[in-house]
């Protein structure tokens, strides 16, 4: 187009809409200023129907709506819709309902799938409950451990972080403890809850479990 060095040369790529006879040896020369004119004229008219989402610096401006219909991100930088994100946290953090361990060795166990094999796995596990001489439920214990699950065994038993004591006085610690293992297939760990008092049951008993992933190794309860 060395005769026009202002313009802009078509057809289109692409087939036109129904309806539409598409002439691939249609040529249409169209001049800068008369593209320019039309695209003001068009984000004129956005902007009167509400329509215009560019702000000045060529943003996306949703101005109070809803994207819809979007697809499950792929890439890092994607966007992510509502579904994607519910169900990302689902795995990532579960509780149980009260419970009740038995005295004297009662285990309450919590068994998890990894949906990766051979990743680094971070579980911040927290256990609440009472017995008799506790007239609220307390936090028994605090449990952060390192695992790292690969052809469905433990490659090691679990590296603790932490795990702090919190129920009773120094003579009771330890009444309520807890444990990890792996279990059946399916890349399965199993969390064990266990009452080692020997007199009286843990009441109310709750768990809540908190777990980081690396390596897009996410966790679901099973």
């Amino acid at each position: 187009m060395a005769d026009y060095p202002d313009s802009y040369f078509s057809p289109r790529e692409k087939a036109n809409k129904s309806g539409v006879t598409y002439d691939p040896n249609k040529k249409t020369i169209i001049f800068k200023e008369d593209f320019d004119a039309i695209e003001q004229e068009i984000l004129a008219i956005e902007q009167e129907l509400g329509l215009n989402l560019r702000d000045e610096n060529g943003n996306l401006d949703l101005k109070n709506k809803k994207i819809v219909n979007l697809a499950d991100p792929a890439a890092d930088q994607d966007a992510a819709n509502k579904k994607y994100v519910d169900d990302k946290d689902a795995y990532d953090y579960w509780g149980s309902t009260a419970q009740t361990i038995t005295k004297n060795g009662g285990t309450l166990n919590f068994d998890f799938e990894m949906a990766g094999d051979n990743h680094v796995c971070l579980a911040e596990v927290t256990v609440h409950g009472r017995f008799a001489w506790l007239l609220y439920n307390k936090v028994a214990i605090k449990w952060s451990v390192i695992f790292v699950l690969s052809n469905n065994a433990l490659v090691t038993s679990g590296q603790e972080i932490h795990k702090i004591y919190e129920i009773g006085q120094d003579a009771k610690k330890g009444l309520i403890d807890l444990s990890i293992s792996a279990v059946g297939s399916n890349n399965r760990v199993r969390f064990t809850v266990t009452n080692n008092n020997a007199d009286q049951d843990f009441n109310g008993c709750t768990v809540n479990f908190k777990f980081s992933s690396y390596g897009n190794s996410l966790v679901k309860k099973v």
